[in-house]
């Protein structure tokens, strides 16, 4: 039982990562498009 939850977990952090690293990836490419965009998303994550 403990070693499928820490299995769940991993795949769930796994999962995770892999979506922040996803929406990165968006939002550069987007900036990359629009420099002011990345100026007000850089204002908004030092909030």
């Amino acid at each position: 039982m403990e070693r499928f939850v820490c299995g769940t977990f991993l795949s769930a952090c796994a999962i995770m990562f892999i979506l922040s690293l996803a929406l990165s990836f968006i939002v550069v490419e987007r900036a990359s498009e629009t420099p002011r965009i990345l100026s007000n998303e850089k204002i908004v994550l030092s909030l």
